[in-house]
């Protein structure tokens, strides 16, 4: 995963060239590997055979004709009715979902190689630590921020690393986020430089529903902390952010500073057809929505 130095880097429905390009890139840094260690070998290899694979999917997707929406069909089916064409409109629709079905097989094939390569980057922490300082304290040296989404201020969850100490070289994060409920989440990510004084920010996403199956599930359901793992050559720390209670209550309080109600008086007024009855009409002002 990536950790972005300004968390408008980050983009939403990126291009399927964009997405192509950059995994391109990640292609060319994986055959450019060169090592004696049997596991970097092993990951390297795993990583790179599947982003070959989604690479494939990706330009198999965009060449495959696609369906007509349900706008398309239903306009379709009822000139095909006025006609008295039924076969043609039962056509239409076999033809739409042979069509979708090609798609999902590419989709399919798709995830799995994304599952392969999330799981092969859980792997990256041990193969770091093999090469790594010793763990020492963090304090003064790396700076943790953590803001849930809440409300209006989702959907995403944001991590802010800072290195306050020296420049970090081949520099790999394991991020394990806990809810309330025990669930885990871990994400690892990798910086091949971290310059002193440099913040990072990490996205984690509730994910998305694709064929039944939820993706891109980076977070957890009401964090409860974190435990960071940090592994460089230079430095080593392991640090637990606690996140209920004061930190939490103060990322709400910011979102809500300028919440504020109004409220007004409505009067009993009799009609002609219908009363107005008495009543009070609140509006909520400063934040879109409060979550429940």
């Amino acid at each position: 995963m990536e950790l972005k130095s300004d968390p408008d880097q980050f983009q939403n429905d990126r291009e399927i060239s964009d997405l192509m390009a950059e995994l391109q890139s990640a292609l060319l840094d994986l055959r450019e590997i060169k090592s004696n260690d049997n596991e970097i070998i092993f990951l390297s290899d795993q990583v790179r055979d599947a982003i070959t694979v989604i690479l494939q999917r990706l330009d198999n997707v965009n060449s495959l004709p696609k369906p007509p929406d349900a706008g398309t069909l239903i306009v379709g089916s009822i000139l095909d009715g006025l006609v008295g064409n039924f076969e043609g409109s039962r056509h239409r629709g076999l033809v739409a979902e042979a069509k979708q079905n090609a798609l999902n097989t590419e989709f399919q094939s798709m995830l799995a190689a994304i599952d392969k390569v999330d799981a092969s980057l859980q792997l990256l922490p041990k193969v770091a630590k093999k090469y790594s300082a010793t763990l020492s304290d963090s304090t003064g040296r790396i700076v943790v921020d953590f803001n849930e989404a809440w409300g209006a201020s989702g959907p995403d969850d944001w991590l802010l690393l800072q290195n306050r100490g020296e420049t970090l070289e081949d520099c790999t994060i394991l991020v394990q986020l806990t809810g309330a409920k025990g669930d885990i989440r871990k994400n690892v990510h990798f910086l091949k430089t971290w310059s002193t004084d440099t913040s990072m920010w990490g996205r984690y996403q509730a994910g998305k529903e694709v064929l039944g199956r939820t993706v891109e599930e980076t977070t957890v359901t009401n964090v409860k902390k974190l435990d960071i793992t940090i592994y460089s050559p230079q430095f080593a720390t392991q640090i637990q952010y606690v996140y209920q209670g004061a930190d939490k209550d103060k990322d709400i309080a910011q979102i809500c500073k300028d919440l504020s109600f109004q409220g007004s008086y409505q009067p009993y007024k009799a009609g002609i057809i219908w009363d107005t009855q008495r009543g009070v009409q609140l509006t909520l002002n400063g934040v879109s929505l409060l979550p429940q």
